[in-house]
């Protein structure tokens, strides 16, 4: 999807948020920037994998001035910052220009990170029936909270709550509203 795509839809006004998988082009990040800067919505941007490297941080920083929440699992922010462990990596993430970042931890939850603090949350309780889509479905959670107005910590609440739904089950959630209600 180019930026003139997401423009087509955000113009007609009412988008909060859009979260996006996107590499690190310079090209595309400025044309998302001006049609973001015109529309007013919150940008999630999660880190294709190919650019989580060290060799591609100054373009990550870059792309990051036009990003609101960032999301990164562990194995990604290791590699794009070259150092081990979650405490290297919140240390690192905190260096970036974004207000929140969303530091996804697999199995052990995540953390909501901020410029200042770290928040850690545990994964939501449940049976593990099938992983598949459960990064997205708590990156996608964590941008309604954030568009939502919600803090840095029940932004990670969220996303770990919806994606312990998606975890629970395989395939898509068959009934919304049980697990609306299972969620509150």
């Amino acid at each position: 999807t180019s930026p003139a795509d997401f423009g087509t839809f955000t113009q007609e006004g009412g988008t909060k948020g859009i979260y996006l998988a996107q590499n690190c082009d310079r090209v595309f990040w400025d044309q998302l920037g001006a049609i973001k800067a015109r529309d007013g919505f919150k940008v999630m941007w999660e880190i294709e994998g190919p650019c989580a490297q060290l060799k591609l941080l100054d373009k990550v920083r870059y792309a990051c001035q036009y990003v609101d929440i960032f999301s990164i699992n562990i194995q990604e922010a290791q590699n794009l910052f070259g150092v081990q462990g979650d405490e290297a990596c919140i240390r690192e993430l905190q260096k970036l220009p974004v207000e929140l970042t969303l530091f996804r931890v697999g199995e052990r939850g995540l953390y909501s990170v901020t410029p200042d603090k770290a928040y850690y949350l545990p994964p939501a309780p449940g049976p593990v029936v099938d992983p598949t889509g459960c990064g997205n479905t708590s990156t996608g959670s964590a941008l309604y909270a954030f568009a939502e107005g919600k803090d840095p910590v029940m932004v990670g609440i969220m996303a770990n709550v919806a994606s312990a739904q998606n975890i629970r089950q395989f395939g898509v959630i068959p009934d919304f509203t049980t697990a609306r209600k299972e969620a509150v």
